[in-house]
């Protein structure tokens, strides 16, 4: 399983603005080493939990991608850069892009 850098986890900012320090970045791709990353980002983060959302099959315009599930750290804002988990694999980004590719 690819799991994103320590640097790219590093991008992640907690929900009162502050940067995450080098250590919690450590503590969170150790974490999805141990597939329990979305637990301990929410902790480190101050998120407001974990959240799923299912796209359907061949939900994408001209692809035939399988359903998708999205399960990410509700950080408040649609856009705002938080930890996905996109069926199995850990991302950093935000989910609002995902969703808005599905309306088109």
């Amino acid at each position: 399983m690819r799991i994103p850098s320590v640097k790219t986890i590093g991008r992640l900012k907690k929900l009162n603005g502050e940067t995450i320090t080098t250590d919690e970045s450590k503590a969170i791709r150790r974490a999805m080493e141990n597939k329990k990353g979305l637990i301990v980002a929410n902790t480190i983060l101050d998120g407001c939990g974990i959240e799923t959302i299912g796209l359907p099959d061949g939900c994408f315009e001209n692809c035939q991608t399988p359903e998708i599930t999205i399960r990410y750290i509700n950080m408040g804002d649609t856009y705002d850069t938080t930890v996905l988990k996109v069926n199995g694999q850990y991302r950093i980004g935000n989910w609002g892009d995902i969703v808005e590719r599905f309306d088109r």
